[in-house]
């Protein structure tokens, strides 16, 4: 495009004439599409880059100078959308990078509280085949955190009776723990 007749084009662009915009986006729309994909290196984005750039210029076109060089214009503009498109992508995978990450810890919160649910139910069934007694020494030793003689002085019994109370319910546990595929948990509750 010649200066002359780039300076009519840019005198009509500023007037409104959507022709001028026309003769002007054929002749560099396929320069600026380049330009995007120097840096974007990717089809539908250039392409995008090309509609705003083109949009943008219509919508400042009256502050444009007739006599400015058209390219070196179009050109600057094409550059920044460009590298603004690459910060957007950049923020829109770093967002998505989140979600995931987020979607993926909820996930994994749920299927803890599903699993600590399922235990909690292996260990109430398998108290109810305790004794009575079993079940007391239990809940005072493993539950309320008491020592053997501590829970023998409550219920009047001798530490080495909560001892073998202890140890028949742990096997009682242990066998259902085992039965439902527990059993690494039932180390844990051990200790």
């Amino acid at each position: 495009m010649q200066a002359n007749e780039q300076s009519i084009w840019l005198q009509q662009l500023k007037l409104g004439n959507t022709e001028a915009l026309s003769a002007i986006y054929r002749f560099y729309a396929d320069q600026v599409y380049a330009v995007a994909y120097s840096f974007l290196k990717d089809e539908g984005w250039s392409q995008d880059v090309v509609q705003d750039v083109f949009w943008k210029f219509w919508e400042t076109r009256e502050r444009v100078d007739p006599q400015a060089n058209l390219w070196n214009l179009l050109f600057v503009m094409s550059k920044h959308r460009s590298l603004n498109k690459l910060r957007e992508i950049k923020n829109a995978k770093a967002s998505f990078d989140r979600l995931l990450l987020n979607c993926k810890n909820k996930q994994a919160a749920q299927q803890e509280f599903v699993y600590e649910k399922e235990l909690i139910g292996c260990i109430e069934r398998a108290k109810k085949s305790f004794t009575t007694q079993q079940l007391l020494v239990f809940e005072l030793c493993k539950i309320n955190g008491l020592t053997y003689a501590e829970a023998g002085e409550k219920l009047n019994i001798a530490p080495n009776t909560v001892k073998n109370h202890m140890v028949q319910s742990l096997k009682i546990l242990r066998k259902h723990l085992k039965n439902a595929g527990y059993l690494s948990f039932f180390l844990l509750i051990l200790k």
